[in-house]
């Protein structure tokens, strides 16, 4: 949603959802309310898109389903951009060029999707980038949401995990230049944070 508010101020943006969400902001935008797997080119061709702009994942989940999810959709839009012959972004997580997060089912279904979309597609971006911070990010909504419940979380034992967030205003703008500039997609991008943070120090600052 912050993305396609970006996009809506120069063009004219068709968004596929799953199913819509209270908060977010759909005026200005045509909406198709299907699962990205079972989307087809016969669904979108009639609004000749100039680009496709695949940011769904499926990033918690307790089974297997987390996989197969994000890998079949990856195909699926690969498959739609070959048909219409669009140019693709797609968004990716920085962990899958980390040492330690290949056991993720989550970065794993990342690798896969991204050989996906080397083989199939003829124009495509991979824009990397890991946990994205700053004010109604999911991460900041998810705090807020635990405190105004609980009004106190402990973290226990030494915290080793440390982190370079995005700022959520810093990536949307990044975005809108790439996708507004289509000469550029032929790339690979990895984007991280300046700064270096622990989980408890995101938290805090929060």
């Amino acid at each position: 949603n912050f993305l396609t508010e970006r996009l809506k101020q120069k063009h004219k943006v068709v968004s596929i959802v799953r199913s819509r969400k209270e908060l977010f902001d759909y005026n200005s935008e045509t909406i198709i309310e299907k699962d990205v797997k079972f989307i087809s080119a016969d669904d979108i061709c009639s609004y000749s898109p100039d680009i496709f702009i695949h940011f769904a994942a499926v990033i918690y989940s307790g089974n297997n389903n987390q996989y197969i999810d994000n890998v079949e959709m990856a195909k699926n839009v690969c498959n739609i951009c070959n048909v219409l012959d669009l140019p693709l972004v797609f968004s990716s997580t920085i962990n899958v060029v980390g040492l330690n997060s290949k056991e993720d089912q989550y970065v794993n279904s990342k690798l896969k999707s991204e050989e996906l979309v080397s083989e199939l597609c003829k124009t495509y971006s991979i824009v990397r980038f890991p946990l994205v911070i700053g004010r109604d990010s999911p991460l900041v909504k998810g705090i807020e949401n635990i405190l105004i419940k609980w009004r106190l979380l402990l973290f226990l034992g030494k915290q080793k995990g440390r982190i370079q967030p995005v700022p959520v205003e810093a990536l949307i703008k990044y975005l809108g230049e790439l996708i507004d500039g289509t000469e550029r997609l032929r790339q690979d991008i990895n984007i991280v944070g300046k700064y270096i943070y622990s989980y408890r120090e995101i938290w805090g600052n929060v």
